[in-house]
């Protein structure tokens, strides 16, 4: 192996190494910034207006990640990213989310979720 070749080799893991580290501080920022929204919307019960709207339309964990990150405003690719699907994957779930909660939009789905409801009142026959 020639000295340029191998120069090449280890500036292109350098590179990885850079990438992987950068992609590691966005999920980590990522995460701190979804804890801080939950925390906003916390209520008397220790549970998060956003939290207990999730379970009562019946998501799952994996539903409510994303739909933390499309309050957010984060793209459907960024969230494919950012928790190692595919976007056809990130899509599949929306549309999921969207049916369970009723909505036909992502506005629609964040005011929904972030809305609080009195204790007795059903998830599955709000008006929108």
């Amino acid at each position: 192996m020639t000295d340029l070749t191998l120069e090449f080799f280890c500036l292109f893991e350098f590179g990885i190494c850079c990438f992987q580290l950068l992609y590691y501080l966005l999920y980590v920022k990522h995460k701190r910034q979804l804890r801080q929204l939950e925390a906003k919307f916390t209520i008397g019960s220790g549970a998060s207006v956003f939290e207990q709207n999730c379970a009562g339309y019946h998501l799952t964990q994996r539903e409510v990640e994303i739909a933390l990150l499309i309050s957010q405003g984060t793209q459907y690719k960024y969230i494919a990213n950012a928790l190692f699907i595919s976007l056809d994957t990130v899509k599949s779930h929306v549309k999921n989310i969207f049916k369970k909660v009723g909505v036909n939009d992502k506005t629609e789905l964040v005011y929904k979720l972030l809305q609080e409801h009195s204790p007795g009142e059903s998830h599955n026959h709000l008006n929108r």
